[in-house]
């Protein structure tokens, strides 16, 4: 099965996914498993709470809001969660503070995971990518053994809503209010029949533009600081209908004629964004008879059949936020600055006029629900980074933004000059920007994006 361009970039190889020992550790839980609820169906049949399944690393800034917000929306009361393994920070004083409202566990992954001997030898990323999956497939099967419901698979700084403009034949109350407890669930109970077993679910980039105070504070309790929360602050989604550029690759590497055929057409900026998934448990009978192969889009791949949704086919929306610089970097990245930096600016680029600025009501609710008192308690800290021992020291100053245009004018430094082809990985590429102290972003002629390759990487070459 063919993996899309962001699968591959976010999910590593099929194979390398794949290449886990067999016998791994059964799962151990630790002692924060909380208040467990038992039945999980109302009288009418229908699910009355919601699961997940998070992989978290020094992300309690992001946290705080994400539990709070999910079990507000989809009624999320049974939360699988599991540090990465680089993490500095537990998450465990986040998760004390709900002790008596749902169930958590808190997993470990040495308890669960023993990589493979070939994994051992993959670069951090990539192992980073195998425990995501290996996560998810476990975290699946123990959900479905509790005869659990629907599950979400969503990242921490990713928030699932209705579709405010969903309309499609045969579905009604598309609309529910999202200051009303367990919209996202009334939705998935009401027309459980009609949708997918694993739903795939529409992802849009939200853009580190900040509204305007009067506008994020508009019905929202005035305890609620508006410039801590993702889902007040940033109401911006990104215009993927902005400067459309495209790079076109020749068939014949050596092919000067003007009017030569062109095998491929990559965009220049990471366009649409691959799904994210909620999956009916109750819809599977056997989870042992699946291959529980996946990704972090398609974590089922047997059951997830769809990399990509249109926001007009999709009743529930993902909002992918973008924070501020400060939060972004906040945390070692084997990556580098450049990357990091890189990617700020590619997700920061055409914001479209204020979208979905509903969001933030779900402030309102939830302090209608459990009141102001336990609204306060719950939401303590969100948005504020912690520090921790042997944190780097983050460059707080945003990187000046890379050069998209060729400027032969450039410092000496600079080999070489956007729009050069060039040779990486034994492909044919372009030089799409300059990320200085020569680092470059490519593409190549396969659609792939290389964000910081450095110039020891590539080889010139001439066409």
């Amino acid at each position: 099965m063919n993996l899309s361009t962001e699968e591959k970039m976010n999910s590593g190889s099929s194979d390398k996914s794949d290449a886990i020992e067999k016998g791994q550790k059964s799962v151990s839980v630790s002692e924060n498993v909380l208040l467990d609820y038992d039945p999980t169906l109302t009288n009418d049949g229908n699910i009355d709470y919601a699961s997940a399944c998070l992989i978290v690393m020094d992300d309690n800034h992001f946290l705080i809001e994400w539990i709070a917000y999910h079990y507000h929306v989809i009624n999320l009361r049974h939360l699988v969660i599991i540090p990465d393994p680089s993490s500095k920070i537990s998450p465990q004083r986040v998760i004390d503070r709900w002790k008596d409202l749902m169930t958590i566990e808190l997993w470990n992954f040495t308890d669960i995971y023993t990589p493979s001997k070939k994994a051992q030898n993959y670069s951090e990323n990539t192992k980073r990518q195998v425990r995501q999956n290996f996560f998810n497939r476990k975290c699946i099967e123990h959900l479905k053994e509790k005869d659990r419901g629907w599950v979400f698979v969503v990242d921490v700084d990713e928030f699932v809503l209705l579709h405010p403009n969903f309309k499609k034949k045969g579905f009604k109350n598309t609309s529910l209010p999202i200051n009303e407890p367990g919209s996202v669930l009334s939705f998935l109970n009401q027309h459980s029949s009609k949708l997918a077993t694993c739903l795939p679910m529409h992802r849009r980039q939200i853009t580190s533009k900040e509204s305007s105070q009067a506008v994020r504070e508009d019905n929202v309790p005035k305890f609620v600081n508006t410039s801590n929360l993702l889902t007040t602050r940033f109401l911006f989604q990104r215009d993927y209908g902005g400067e459309k550029r495209y790079i076109q690759f020749p068939k014949d590497v050596n092919a000067k004629k003007k009017g030569a055929k062109f095998a491929k057409k990559c965009g220049i900026y990471r366009g649409r964004l691959a799904v994210k998934v909620v999956i009916n448990l109750k819809q599977i009978h056997n989870i042992k008879t699946l291959n529980l192969h996946g990704t972090p889009h398609r974590p089922i791949m047997s059951l997830c059949t769809k990399t990509y949704i249109s926001s007009k086919n999709s009743p529930l929306v993902v909002n992918h936020y973008l924070p501020t610089w400060e939060q972004w970097n906040y945390r070692d990245d084997i990556r580098g600055v450049h990357l990091r930096a890189l990617k700020f600016h590619l997700f920061s680029m055409y914001p479209s006029k204020e979208k979905g600025a509903g969001v933030r009501l779900w402030a309102q609710g939830f302090n209608m629900s459990v009141g102001e008192t336990e609204a306060l308690r719950l939401l303590d800290g969100v948005g504020q980074l912690e520090s921790y021992s042997g944190q780097h020291n983050p460059r707080n100053v945003l990187p000046h933004m890379p050069n998209f245009y060729r400027n032969e004018t450039t410092n000496g430094e600079q080999i070489y000059q956007v729009g050069d082809w060039v040779n990486v990985n034994h492909s044919l590429a372009k030089i799409v920007a300059y990320q200085s102290n020569n680092h470059y972003y490519v593409i190549t002629n396969t659609c792939e994006y290389h964000y910081d390759v450095a110039q020891e990487r590539i080889q010139n070459i001439t066409i």
